[in-house]
């Protein structure tokens, strides 16, 4: 607050006789100072982190929110290998999600929010029912770890990426794997569909390479590459 009046103050000494547009600065800047100085909340603390949530005994390494935005999902590992669902209100446990018996690496939510599917090192996907909280599927990556799942947009594929260097399509009605997109050198640790569900993009380990993937030949159609740090 006393920076806000220092600045105000620095302001209002410079105006007299200034033009309109420093009056329109000094609007602007009034009203990003009023901002700062209101971000603090109830308990000091700035309001862009207004919740600590604590339940898992390891560390926390995927979060995804539902898609109407009742529930965050995370996903953990280290003897926890859990994972939690949070009440967005609340914002306390509802469901521990348990059945992975090493870390889980990624969550993912169904466009129609109605299963949630969970990537982990022990080689499996585990695809949980929404409304029950139970595990209906496991899709396994023999002897690799899944790094990372995603729905695409129409929810009728899971892509998963593994250590094994290959992406892996899964039908969302048979839970068929219906292709092994291969291509990576290395550990594929993510991957994302575009919004219109007409491409793929995956990550690797191996250097400054990104793929993208047509999904209607799922054949790889570019490479990106970028300076090595």
């Amino acid at each position: 607050q006393h920076l806000a009046v220092a600045l105000k103050f620095h302001f209002l000494r410079g105006m007299a006789g200034k033009h309109n547009v420093v009056m329109l600065q000094w609007i602007l800047l009034s009203l990003l100072v009023n901002a700062a100085a209101n971000l603090e909340s109830r308990d000091g603390l700035p309001d862009m982190a207004c919740r600590t949530m604590q339940g898992h005994t390891g560390p926390v390494n995927s979060v995804k929110y539902s898609p109407d935005g009742k529930y965050l999902a995370s996903g953990s590992a280290n003897h926890d290998n859990t994972i939690r669902i949070w009440d967005t209100v609340t914002w306390q446990t509802v469901q521990t999600l348990q059945g992975h018996t090493n870390t889980v690496i990624s969550v993912d939510y169904s466009p129609d929010g109605k299963h949630l599917a969970s990537g982990s090192e022990d080689s499996t996907i585990r695809v949980w029912d929404t409304l029950k909280w139970q595990s209906v599927q496991t899709l396994t990556h023999v002897g690799h770890e899944v790094t990372s799942v995603t729905y695409s947009p129409d929810g009728k594929h899971l892509a998963s990426g593994s250590s094994g260097e290959t992406i892996r399509i899964w039908d969302t009605v048979t839970w068929q794997k219906v292709q092994t997109l291969q291509g990576h050198t290395n550990l594929v640790n993510s991957v994302n569909y575009s919004p219109d569900g007409k491409y793929l993009a995956s990550s690797s380990w191996e250097v400054n390479t990104i793929l993208i993937w047509d999904t209607l030949k799922w054949q790889s159609v570019q490479t990106l590459q970028g300076d090595i740090w």
